[in-house]
Order: structure tokens, then C-alpha cells, then sequence
């Protein structure tokens, strides 16, 4: 290879390089959410609360780990039929449906990285993601109340359905 060659070759390659490492960005910094303290079966969980709709499209997503008694609060202003996806997910997930009377209607586990859309099969008022193995850790059963302990909230514009909630001060 001639040397002419060879420098157009180095020149390319740093280009490449240098463009390569612009695509490549800083993990994103995630907005602080309210976190309350929720009673499902028989543990405590730290849920954070996703309660519009960017909070609820960003989820989970991006985050390289969660600790066993940490997960998501989805709050919907209405009852409504929803669907979720793991797209940019990596963590293992189990997903429950809250319907109308904030009880457990469903709990699926969830696929890692996963474009398939999961929809609720009834109308739901919220969704919570845990670690993958944490509802039935609780021995939560289906039909089983969530109670939201309002109470940990120190301020917030969040407003709960009524029958999900409780003070325990």
C-alpha cells in the first residue's frame, strides 16, 4: 500500500471514528418523580409515580438497575385500555393491572428490549412495574387491593383514587 493510501486510510478512519462517537450520547438524566410508599400483598414497595403522559412513555426505560422494593406507579386520569412495551428496557419486569376498584386484576411478566405491545384487558385506573418475582414474593393475589400510603407523600399534585388510599400516621 502506498503511503498516500495508507494516510487517506488513517484520515477515514479517524473521521469515522469521531463521527461514530458523536452518536454515541451520555445516559439521559431522569426527571425526580414523586415516590410514595404502596402496600402490595403483604410488603412495602418505594414506587415511583408516573402520572403524565412523558412520565409514563419514559417508564422504566434506560434504567440499569432497581432494587427489589422499587418499581413504577402508572396513574391514568381515566379508566382506560392501555399498552405497554420495553423498548430501551433491560431490566426484568412484572407488570400488574389496577382496575377500576384498585385491586390486582393481572399481573404478566415482561420481555426485556421487547417492541410487542402488553394491553390490558380491561379498563385499568393504573399499572405498577415491579422486579420481575416481586408480586408473587408479596403473595399478592389477584383481586387483591393496592393501598397507597399517602401519608409518604411530602408534596405532591398527584391525585389518587380515592379507594387506593390510606394515611398510615
Amino acid at each position: 500500500m502506498k503511503r498516500s493510501q495508507l494516510s487517506i486510510l488513517i484520515i477515514c478512519s479517524m473521521f469515522y471514528a469521531v463521527l461514530l462517537g458523536s452518536c454515541i450520547t451520555a445516559p439521559v438524566a431522569h426527571e425526580k418523580l414523586d415516590i410514595v410508599d404502596v402496600e402490595i400483598g403483604d410488603d412495602i414497595y418505594r414506587l415511583e409515580v408516573a402520572h403524565t403522559d412523558e412520565q409514563r412513555q419514559r417508564g422504566l426505560s434506560s434504567r440499569s438497575s432497581l432494587d427489589i422494593d422499587e418499581g413504577m406507579l402508572f396513574l391514568f386520569d381515566e379508566a382506560q385500555r392501555v399498552s405497554f412495551w420495553m423498548r430501551d428496557t433491560i431490566l426484568e419486569l412484572s407488570l400488574a393491572w389496577i382496575d377500576e376498584e384498585g385491586r390486582i386484576y393481572e399481573v404478566v411478566d415482561l420481555v426485556p428490549m421487547s417492541l410487542e405491545l402488553v394491553t390490558s384487558p380491561v379498563k385499568v385506573i393504573a399499572a405498577i412495574e415491579l422486579p420481575q418475582g416481586s408480586f408473587s414474593r408479596s403473595e399478592a393475589l389477584i383481586l387483591d387491593p393496592i393501598i397507597i400510603d399517602q401519608c409518604s407523600l411530602e408534596k405532591t399534585t398527584v391525585l389518587f383514587p380515592e379507594m387506593m388510599t390510606r394515611c398510615s400516621r
